[in-house]
């Protein structure tokens, strides 16, 4: 990375794809490199330093001390959210453990908040490896997100729909990701960053025409404007500092 590059962490999944599109619209007085990754690996970029800009899973904003947040956007929602799941092939009364998903941690500590709080059936919770969700053994249930999630649809005979869950137990939406920057982000750089952040937000229709193949039978207009909330309210940052301080009572982090 030269001196006059400035790189950014996109989230590859269809829900992060009005942001990409805002930002392939807009002019920048620097030079962006924009890379598309897991949510996982966007902070894992960000904190070994081989990005500048990501947006990123809310529970591990804590560690990101080098880094602020921008923008008044994010991914989150007010109801069901459709990408963030958990799946099983039984009830939840008949689950023994569940699988957590190795591309983001918020969703895992949500699921493991919602276990303790919401379904209250004694789980116990593991690590992933990719492909974890293509069998799921008897008595385990497992967390999905992104565009798994959202073609997983008669994959499983129960889905569970996380933000929908925190809403029914806490009254508040949910706020999934946020976006950070880096020291190297100057106030013009940041002011053009909310610029093509909202000029995504006019694409939908666009990127719904263009997905339509990859995600066959499903609304993705309506994913897109209805299931994810992408301006932040003060509503999802009061969901947020919540989140935050219930994950610091959890035993064993993962």
């Amino acid at each position: 990375m030269t001196g006059s590059e400035i790189t950014l962490s996109a989230v590859e999944y269809l829900n992060t794809k009005p942001f990409i599109e805002g930002l392939k619209l807009q002019t920048f007085s620097e030079r962006l490199i924009i890379m598309e990754d897991t949510p996982a690996q966007c902070s894992l970029k960000l904190r070994e330093g081989r990005a500048d800009i990501g947006i990123v899973p809310v529970a591990d904003y804590p560690e990101l001390t080098q880094f602020r947040r921008i923008t008044k956007w994010g991914i989150g929602a007010d109801g069901p959210v459709d990408s963030v799941l958990l799946v099983a092939n039984q009830p939840v009364n008949d689950l023994d453990r569940i699988l957590l998903d190795y591309q983001s941690k918020t969703s895992n500590q949500l699921m493991r908040i919602l276990g303790d709080e919401y379904f209250r059936y004694g789980w116990s919770f593991e690590s992933a490896n990719a492909g974890y969700e293509h069998e799921l053994p008897p008595g385990t249930g497992a967390v999905i997100i992104g565009d798994r999630a959202l073609r997983s649809a008669g994959r499983y005979a129960y889905r569970y729909d996380l933000a929908e869950a925190w809403l029914q137990m806490t009254g508040l939406p949910f706020l999934f990701a946020i976006w950070v920057a880096s020291s190297r982000v100057n106030d013009i750089l940041e002011r053009e960053l909310e610029e093509a952040l909202s000029m995504g937000m006019n694409t939908c229709h666009e990127i719904a025409e263009r997905y339509r193949s990859d995600f066959p039978g499903m609304d993705i207009y309506r994913y897109l404007t209805q299931s994810i909330h992408y301006e932040i309210t003060s509503d999802h940052e009061m969901a947020m500092d919540l989140f935050l301080e219930k994950i610091t009572m959890l035993e064993g982090i993962i």
